[in-house]
């Protein structure tokens, strides 16, 4: 699945900066859940290493960034980003992350994906852009894309967020495992996400590095910037927070399921004491010898109010002693 569109640059002379005075539009190429032949048909036509292509398919690619001159001096800049996305196959919200392969140059913009319409992805095609954010570049597109990603992990945790909640809650009265398994899951995704947020950010800060070494107006670059640092910085703290959250809800709620369990067990024990009483006064009263009331018209019933008489006597004493 390839999108492919062309991208009128806004010309604003409040962002005007060196990149934005080199370009009027540029192409963005767009492919979703490509194959290796078809990678390396887009890069070799534009002249640009195929290994570049390999690093889509590996679902452990962590975050980076190169640049690279290719054989006609063309500038390209080499962008693996990860992304979260949802796994269906999963009853509960379950994440892991995948590389999102971008190529810049002041021309171009190309991007990989193994996953088909992706919200995040459906966000940018949709140019959901938020204001104050002019596209008036390449990089400033990348940089959008960068938002939404961050965007991605703020979603991701707020729903890893909501899951935690539940198992909170489900864990106050339950005796059984079925929270601390649910947190099992949403342990495993804010790892993953933890991780590729750090890298995400690093990838980022390397960006920053360059464009400040290079570009000698970069006023337009550190206000976007600084919008793209906001909100991962948000996406981060979130993931952190939750992973936080999980790692000493995992101890607390094993203490509570305990506790719980010692609760059922104390009733079932009274349960047991009491009924205990009328066993044995029925087999008292079974024995062949005489006894009270045997005699009696309305034995039987003197003997099972006496018992239950008992039996409550007995109860309350237990929850005197609790």
């Amino acid at each position: 699945m390839v999108h492919q569109e062309e991208i009128i640059l806004e010309k604003d002379d409040q962002y005007q900066d060196d990149i934005t005075q080199k370009a009027d539009k540029f192409v963005w190429l767009h492919y979703e859940n490509p194959d290796r032949d078809e990678v390396n048909e887009v890069l070799n036509h534009y002249h640009l290493p195929a290994h570049f292509g390999e690093y889509l398919f590996d679902k452990f690619e962590t975050s980076w960034i190169e640049y690279y001159h290719n054989e006609e001096g063309e500038l390209f800049t080499y962008i693996i980003l990860q992304y979260p996305f949802e796994r269906e196959s999963e009853p509960d919200a379950v994440f892991h992350t995948a590389p999102l392969v971008i190529v810049m140059s002041k021309d171009l913009v190309l991007t990989f994906v193994t996953h088909i319409n992706m919200p995040f992805m459906l966000e940018i095609k949709n140019k959901h852009v938020p204001s104050g954010f002019p596209i008036s570049s390449s990089y400033a597109f990348v940089m959008y894309m960068f938002f939404e990603v961050a965007q991605a992990y703020i979603e991701a945790s707020s729903e890893l967020h909501a899951t935690i909640r539940k198992a909170e809650e489900e864990g106050r009265h339950s005796t059984k495992n079925t929270a601390s398994y649910a947190l099992i899951d949403v342990n495993r995704s804010l790892v993953y996400m933890s991780t590729a947020v750090g890298d995400n950010r690093d990838t980022l800060a390397g960006i920053n590095r360059y464009f400040t070494h290079n570009e000698n107006n970069t006023y337009y670059h550190e206000r976007v910037l600084n919008r793209v640092q906001i909100e991962m910085h948000q996406a981060e703290t979130m993931v952190k927070n939750n992973l936080a959250l999980v790692e000493k809800l995992n101890d607390v709620l094993s203490n509570v399921i305990s506790n719980n369990l010692n609760d059922v067990m104390s009733r079932l024990t009274i349960i047991t004491i009491v009924m205990t009483v009328p066993t044995i006064t029925a087999g008292l009263w079974g024995m062949n010898v005489a006894l009270p009331f045997e005699d009696n018209l309305h034995g039987f019933s003197i003997v099972v109010i006496g018992t239950l008489i008992l039996s409550m006597l007995v109860y309350y004493m237990f929850k005197k002693w609790q």
